[in-house]
């Protein structure tokens, strides 16, 4: 009974956790502005320029492709030590 209940809650802390950081994937998401520029800051570029940069950070990726990309760097991250979530 005791085992029941605690693989029930711990199902719950999973799903919750699950929820909040799609959540903060979301809000991440849809922030105003373009990645790239903010990468590049003021520097000139060229399309070429653009376009390598949205291919090494999978820019171009559907969002839930880019959503578990994140999340599997970040469990991995959590169990190995490295720095910490979305470096690659």
């Amino acid at each position: 009974m005791l085992t029941r209940t605690l693989a029930i809650r711990l199902a719950g802390v999973l799903v919750i956790l699950l929820l909040i950081s799609f959540l903060t994937f979301s809000l991440v998401y849809l922030a105003p502005g373009d990645v790239v520029k903010n990468l590049l800051g003021t520097r000139p570029s060229t399309p070429e320029a653009i376009a390598q940069i949205r291919a090494q950070y999978h820019l171009d990726d559907p969002f839930l492709v880019r959503y578990l990309d994140w999340l599997w760097g970040c469990c991995a991250a959590t169990s190995a030590p490295r720095s910490g979530c979305g470096n690659r």
